[in-house]
């Protein structure tokens, strides 16, 4: 099985499920405003970059998860 990249497994699961929350984990974005239009174009819920604080990862969790479906 091919690796997915989590740009590419996240408009994969979007394919299937338009309703489930997606954080992203990455080392990848750098403040390029063009990252955060990808993020935006896959519909990825919200972005953290590692290295990760787990005290800042537990409260997005928490606010995904608190969020009212549309």
């Amino acid at each position: 099985m091919d690796e997915l990249k989590g740009m590419e497994l996240s408009k994969e699961i979007r394919k299937y499920n338009s309703q489930v929350k997606i954080l992203l984990i990455t080392g990848y974005c750098k403040g390029d405003i063009s990252h955060s239009i990808d993020f935006m174009e896959a519909k990825i819920s919200d972005v953290i970059q590692k290295p990760v604080n787990l005290e800042k990862l537990g409260a997005r969790i928490l606010r995904l998860c608190s969020k009212k479906k549309p």
